[in-house]
């Protein structure tokens, strides 16, 4: 229960601070900060090639990743 109860903290943190500086629906921030803790901690380019603004735009990439780096941080 503790875990979960932690995880979803984490995922909530991860999601605001994501929600900053890139304005998206929940469940597609959620599938954003699912793929990168699942790539260790990297964007993988299956996640580039869906949400191209992340190639692109590399400082936002390295924010957004540093952000859920960050919010599941033990």
């Amino acid at each position: 229960m503790r875990k979960e109860a932690h995880f979803l903290n984490a995922n909530d943190q991860a999601r605001s601070a994501i929600k900053q500086f890139l304005e998206a629906p929940d469940n597609e921030l959620d599938s954003i900060i699912r793929s990168i803790r699942q790539n260790g901690n990297a964007l993988s380019n299956q996640l580039c090639k869906r949400y191209p603004i992340l190639a692109e735009n590399a400082g936002m990439g390295e924010r957004i990743v540093d952000a859920v780096k960050q919010a599941f941080a033990d």
